[in-house]
């Protein structure tokens, strides 16, 4: 199940940090971005896989066969969450803090506030999106911080920009 959560938060989006003194994003840059990413959440609160599929970084939509095996795979995925009692209620995107430019890449951090209900019981939970756009923050794509730590994001991203951190996701809170 941990698994389950785990892609699907992969594809879900607030933004905080980007450590750049020499780098300001345009108000159309943060706009574009938060745009995106409110359009990412909006289209999984939708299930419109396919749509979540466009916003995710191109190199995963790859790993996982292409944007139809990944649409399948989410709603595959999404079915048996559900047949276990897991329903999405929001998706919350926050503000844009920072952009910072790597190599001519633009990297930011989106926190996601998500709740969802698990057999009657909500459970809220915030995470980090790394959020990328290598066209100058025209179009961004999404990627869920969550099982990439202790990864060389270098790897990943050619491009990631030294002393980038991610923060670390807070602790899920239940209530009712």
């Amino acid at each position: 199940m941990k698994t389950l959560l785990t892609l699907l938060f992969a594809f879900i989006t607030t933004l905080s940090i980007a450590q750049s003194k020499t780098f300001k994003a345009t108000p159309a840059q943060t706009t574009a971005l938060k745009v995106q990413a409110e359009a990412c959440a909006d289209a999984m609160m939708k299930q419109n896989y396919k749509q979540m599929a466009y916003y995710t970084y191109p190199p995963i939509v790859k790993m996982m066969g292409g944007a139809e095996q990944m649409e399948k795979q989410i709603t595959k995925t999404m079915g048996q969450m559900q047949a276990n009692g897991v329903t999405f209620k929001s998706v919350t995107i926050g503000e844009i803090k920072e952009v910072t430019q790597s190599k001519g890449d633009l990297y930011s951090i989106v926190q996601d506030i998500l709740q969802l209900s698990m057999n009657g019981t909500v459970i809220t939970r915030s995470s980090y999106l790394l959020a990328y756009s290598h066209d100058n923050g025209k179009r961004w794509y999404f990627v869920d911080t969550a099982p990439m730590k202790n990864q060389n994001m270098k790897k990943m991203f050619p491009t990631y920009p030294p002393g980038f951190v991610i923060p670390q996701a807070g602790n899920p809170v239940m209530g009712n």
